[in-house]
């Protein structure tokens, strides 16, 4: 009886980690959209308090602005990472845009916002 109520909340906590990463990863490509149809309000309403304090939606705009400016437009996600940082879900898009790829890592909280977001360039493939 004791095992079997183990096997059970072992697999109960696995499918609620399993929908967290799902329900990160959805988030994050739900921003990965937004930012590229310039919605950025909709970005900064997922933010939680410290992100909103740290990133405004000027902020925001501008420095997607920058980005797109160097890389060119935003085309398409392409692959997802995701892992646990702490108590943080954080997910990793590869990004495709015209002129090169980038990383849109974004990281939840466990309220379902967005407590951090950095765009990084991916590394040059390796010549073959």
């Amino acid at each position: 009886m004791r095992r079997t109520l183990l096997c059970v909340l072992i697999l109960g906590l696995t499918v609620v980690a399993v929908r967290a990463a799902d329900s990160a990863e959805a988030i994050a490509r739900a921003v990965a959209t937004e930012l590229s149809s310039r919605s950025f309000d909709k970005v900064t309403e997922r933010f939680n308090a410290q992100m909103a304090a740290a990133l405004s939606k000027e902020r925001l705009e501008s420095t997607w602005d920058q980005v797109t400016k160097q890389i060119g437009a935003f085309k398409r996600v392409t692959a997802a990472r995701n892992d646990t940082v702490q108590d943080y879900q954080r997910v990793v898009l590869t990004c495709e845009f015209e002129g090169a790829t980038a990383y849109l890592t974004v990281v939840i909280d466990n309220d379902s916002k967005i407590a951090g977001m950095t765009i990084t360039p991916a590394p040059p493939p390796a010549p073959q």
